[in-house]
């Protein structure tokens, strides 16, 4: 239930973070195209292209950054604790363990036994 929280906290946060973003790039963006057009007005052509291309760029990348926000995410679910993720003495991997354990020790003493045999 906490993860939950947590999650839906975040996301908000990510959310408005985003469409802060892109409220600055259309801002920018409309501040170029007003400065276009009252450009375009005075002087028929030219520069004006240049500022209205900066514009359009501006505002269309805060329109995308503002439609990213708009699109929550599915919160993944935590993974449930299985016997074998749990700590403790329970659980098969303690059995795990033990057996791997059993297998060294049997390992150790056959390795030892070779090493005593005497060589001809």
């Amino acid at each position: 239930m906490l993860h939950n929280l947590e999650w839906t906290v975040r996301s908000a946060i990510k959310r408005g973070a985003t469409f802060l973003i892109g409220l600055l790039f259309v801002l920018i963006g409309a501040g170029f195209l007003t400065h276009a057009a009252f450009l375009a007005l005075a002087e028929w052509r030219d520069t004006i292209f240049a500022l209205q291309v900066l514009g359009g760029v501006y505002f269309v990348i805060g329109g995308i950054f503002m439609f990213m926000s708009r699109r929550p995410r599915v919160p993944v679910p935590p993974a449930p604790m299985t016997a074998a993720a749990t700590p403790g003495l329970g659980g098969t991997a303690m059995l795990v363990l033990a057996e791997a354990f059993m297998s060294g020790i049997d390992a150790g003493r056959s390795a030892r036994a070779r090493r005593k045999e005497p060589l001809d």
